[in-house]
């Protein structure tokens, strides 16, 4: 308290900071107390702080809480209270995670379906931008992304193409029910020892089978006392009897997951690789941060954030879609109105007044979004 923080972080020991960690708490309760009739501005935070890092017994001892009892959602910064946090991969995080859906049509086809001969590249915008506080999990993205994408667009949408973080028992509930073929290139988590198959016969026959000795088991169900909420029907739960004599257990969230993944095993490589295309997008998204450090603090600020720069995205690529089909049809025209050397001389005056324009427009943005 009588020193710099970086001083104090890197001479101290883990038994000093937390002893004087517990101090800072009593010294934060004794403000609360002393101006609770002030109870605005930075009070707000210093008392959301307190309660989310401390515990006051019964004789008024201020105690840390454990790790374990703190929420992601806890203030990150005193300067953006808005921030959250989250262990993602073992690695811990702060502030938002942005979200991105774009089209990803195939190259143009003829009256046969066939490829089209010509050079056309399909025109692939970003549909929406989904930006919340990090501890936001990434299946949660996944609804309403399809719905704000569907009021854009004149077909309907026939398939979703993501990551493994966006599997969970909901979105896959969503998929089937609006006939959307949801292809995942990976599920979370290593492969597991037995996979799983329910009979077409009898649902509630499970077949499993042993990948380390490929020998196949029919698995029974087991008695159960758990009731399901929605259907009030017990659940339902199969048993196999392993080699060391004990039982292996298997809900139906199991057999859904391992026939998940044994519908994505079969789907071609070059079709899951049509979700890498939107990392290019993730990339231009946050190509003028540092680090993955946002300048703006606050979530409505970094959402409007998102929006500007996803606008540029889209608007850049219609210019580089209208100016290739203005070449091509110039070319095959033969009537060049320009020398190569002039329609590069045009092409980047047009460049220029866009972003001039975009620079202009982002100062007042950006003063607009701070305030």
């Amino acid at each position: 308290m009588d020193e710099e923080g970086s001083k104090f972080i890197y001479r101290s020991n883990k038994k000093e900071v937390d002893t004087r960690f517990v101090a800072l708490g009593r010294l934060m309760y004794r403000f609360i107390k002393l101006f609770k009739r002030h109870d605005y501005g930075t009070y707000q935070t210093l008392k959301a702080v307190f309660e989310q890092q401390f515990t006051v017994t019964a004789d008024k001892t201020v105690l840390p809480k454990d790790n374990d009892d703190i929420s992601a959602k806890s203030i990150q910064s005193p300067h953006d209270t808005d921030s959250h946090y989250r262990n993602k991969g073992g690695k811990r995080v702060k502030g938002y995670s942005a979200n991105i859906t774009e089209t990803c049509d195939d190259a143009p086809k003829d009256s046969e379906g066939q490829p089209d001969d010509s050079d056309r590249q399909p025109l692939n915008l970003v549909t929406d931008v989904n930006l919340d506080v990090v501890s936001t999990p990434d299946c949660d993205f996944l609804e309403p992304s399809i719905e704000e994408t569907q009021k854009l667009l004149d077909d309907k949408i026939e398939k979703v193409y993501a990551d493994g973080a966006y599997n969970s028992t909901e979105t896959q509930d969503y998929a089937n029910e609006n006939d959307i073929d949801l292809i995942l290139t990976g599920i979370q988590g290593q492969p597991p020892r037995y996979e799983l198959t329910l009979s077409e016969e009898n649902p509630d026959e499970l077949i499993v089978l042993d990948t380390k000795t490929q020998i196949i088991i029919t698995a029974c169900l087991a008695a159960t006392t758990k009731i399901d909420s929605q259907t009030g029907k017990p659940v339902k739960k199969w048993r196999i009897k392993t080699d060391d004599g004990k039982y292996r257990y298997f809900t139906i969230e199991d057999v859904r997951t391992s026939m998940l993944r044994q519908k994505l095993r079969d789907v071609p490589i070059r079709e899951k690789w049509k979700r890498n295309n939107v990392e290019a997008t993730i990339f231009q998204l946050g190509y003028n941060l540092t680090n993955g450090k946002t300048r703006y603090r606050g979530l409505a600020a970094n959402r409007l954030w998102a929006y500007s720069r996803v606008t540029w995205i889209n608007f850049r690529r219609i210019l580089k879609y209208v100016m290739q089909a203005s070449k091509r049809s110039l070319s095959s025209q033969k009537r060049h109105c320009f020398s190569i050397k002039k329609w590069i001389c045009f092409e980047n005056n047009v460049n220029s007044l866009i972003n001039n324009f975009l620079n202009n427009s982002r100062l007042k943005y950006l003063n607009f979004s701070y305030f």
